[in-house]
């Protein structure tokens, strides 16, 4: 098949989004012919890595679209106007590119890939042809009892979050969904936002040892125990409700390691210092990926309190060097941590006790890694097209009996 992809985001050697809209697109290419629009910034990488491919350099057509002129200094500017700038880039130059090169190719299938939200739309979406939308996230079961736990600062992100998403969800999302054929949500929440489309299913965007093995697990023999927390600095990601548990006597010999950066970074600093941590915290900022990988092959444990991660690639990451995780029962993290991969904690109750027994009881867990491994995507991506186009002929089969009863 033809396969038209929209990858905002996809550069070989990058985690999260980046990392998946190449994986993917590898994996698309390696069975069918696949054009990706991406962002222009993304040249020079796919360029480079492409040449490295010769296994489907010939099938694989990087187009690369940037916005107009007067639009790109949003991109340069604080999260919220990057939103805008790529709200634009699907509304108008994604949209306008994916028209132009649909009459001269004749695509069969179009697929939103990376930063799939179910607020967002796509500007592949009307193509005429079967359309596959995600792995899509962004929705959320969370209410103010579990926003609760961010403190004021997080609980008011999070309301203004909620009112505004939900306006952008009725204007966007919707109509995009009943556009496609087949919706692939990043886990069972985000599903249940959907139980109202005939064609929903379950599946992370994650793709992992693309480029290469992950370190191996050291072994624990720590008398000072080491968690570490992988991601942005964000209020939702509940780092205030860890540095609770560390408070709490039955833990106070473990250390906590932060890599990432983000606006919360100088605040939670100033906490561990409130709260007499700062001895036992110790905050890396950004660091490359590899780092990070090293750092989860030595640690105890990875610690997750995030209130809201649609997949969680971090969390992923944990579990394929052997890192057993800790983390909250909600979103991504629910559906990737499996039995023997660590602990969910409820989100009701005392979560910063349930987050200090996790960390014990964790220590003593192995995970077993391979299930999120980006060579099961190949085989994947083939089904998944497939059910869309079977989908697309269903429901062009009950317009036409429509059309021939009316």
């Amino acid at each position: 098949m033809k396969i038209l992809l929209s990858a905002y985001a996809c550069e070989p050697g990058r985690g999260s989004e980046p990392g998946a809209g190449w994986a993917w697109a590898c994996a698309a290419a390696t069975r069918h012919e696949v054009w990706v629009l991406t962002h222009e910034t993304n040249r020079e990488a796919l360029t480079t890595a492409l040449a490295a491919r010769p296994d489907i350099v010939d099938r694989l057509h990087p187009v690369f679209l940037r916005n107009p002129l007067w639009l790109r200094p949003l991109r340069r500017r604080g999260a919220a106007t990057r939103f805008v700038y790529y709200l634009f880039w699907q509304l108008m130059t994604c949209r306008r590119a994916a028209r132009e090169l649909h009459r001269g190719v004749g695509f069969d299938l179009a697929h939103h890939l990376t930063y799939a939200s179910d607020w967002m739309p796509a500007g592949v979406a009307q193509l005429g042809v079967p359309f596959v939308w995600g792995p899509v996230g962004g929705a959320s079961t969370n209410g103010p009892r579990v926003w609760a736990l961010l403190g004021p600062r997080g609980f008011v992100s999070e309301l203004v979050r909620a009112r505004i998403l939900g306006v952008a969800r009725a204007l966007f999302g919707r109509p995009t969904a009943r556009a496609a054929a087949l919706v692939l949500a990043q886990n069972p929440g985000v599903a249940a936002t959907f139980a109202w489309h005939p064609s929903v299913a379950v599946e992370p965007n994650i793709a992992l040892r693309g480029e290469g093995a992950l370190p191996v697990r050291s072994a624990d023999h720590s008398d000072a125990p080491v968690a570490v927390f992988a991601g942005r600095l964000l209020a939702l990601k509940g780092l205030r409700l860890a540095f609770q548990a560390l408070c709490r006597p039955e833990v106070e010999s473990w250390h906590l390691h932060v890599y990432g950066e983000g606006p919360e970074l100088r605040p939670l600093q100033r906490l561990a210092a409130r709260r007499g941590l700062a001895e036992r915290v110790t905050f890396f900022g950004h660091r490359p990926q590899k780092e990070v990988h090293a750092a989860l092959a030595d640690a105890q444990v990875m610690l997750f309190p995030s209130i809201r991660d649609a997949a969680g690639w971090a969390v992923a990451e944990a579990i394929e060097v052997g890192c057993p995780v800790v983390a909250l029962d909600r979103g991504g993290p629910a559906s990737i941590v499996g039995e023997n991969d660590g602990v969910l904690v409820p989100v009701y109750g005392d979560v910063s006790a349930g987050l200090a027994a996790g960390l014990n009881k964790a220590r003593g867990l192995t995970p077993r890694p391979g299930h999120w491994n980006s060579d099961r995507l190949a085989d994947l991506l083939d089904g998944y097209y497939r059910r869309a186009v079977a989908s697309g002929a269903d429901a062009n089969a009950v317009d036409a009996r429509k059309a021939s009863l009316q």
